[in-house]
């Protein structure tokens, strides 16, 4: 009877690590393969069952975060892989696309000199813009448009008082 259970048992966990096994590969073969994005081979782990969809969720938001850290153009191939993959229908693919565009554009009309003391002055390397205050929101000298009631901008995290008292094309040289 023992002599059964040992044998059951060894056989179970040789089951677990063909399972194991088959998972490492499949990982090793989308590494391997070179995929377009992170984001494809997130979705890939997530149909294969080796990320549950929680996991999926939480690099997804972190894949996202990652991208918008590069810069415009990244978020631009970001979206349109997004678009691809079917994770954004043409309407929103468009809708955001067209607030890429204006945030982009909020850094027209700003001199070097400007954007390189907004830079000099805050460390933050992707400064694109000076910072403004509209009716209802606040621009971010990363370009991001903010709710009024935000207190620190929801892209690069700047505190709204230091950077409109600071970064506005008015008080930027005071």
């Amino acid at each position: 009877m023992l002599l059964w259970f040992f044998i059951i048992s060894l056989i179970v966990i040789i089951i677990q690590l063909a399972v194991i096994n088959q998972k490492a590969e499949k990982i090793a073969g989308m590494i391997a393969g070179k995929e377009r994005s992170e984001l494809a081979n997130l979705i890939r782990l997530r149909d294969a069952g080796i990320l549950t969809e929680e996991e999926f969720q939480q690099k997804r938001k972190e894949y996202e975060s990652w991208i918008a850290e590069k810069g415009h153009s990244d978020e631009r191939k970001a979206l349109e892989d997004l678009h691809e993959k079917g994770l954004l229908s043409d309407e929103e693919l468009n809708k955001k696309l067209e607030a890429l565009e204006k945030v982009k554009g909020r850094g027209e009309g700003i001199s070097g000199i400007d954007l390189a003391e907004i830079k000099r002055r805050t460390s933050y390397k992707d400064a694109i813009c000076y910072a403004e205050r509209t009716p209802d929101s606040w621009i971010c000298i990363c370009g991001t448009e903010n709710k009024l009631s935000d207190r620190h901008c929801r892209k690069c995290f700047s505190n709204q008082g230091y950077v409109l008292e600071n970064f506005t094309k008015e008080t930027l040289w005071r």
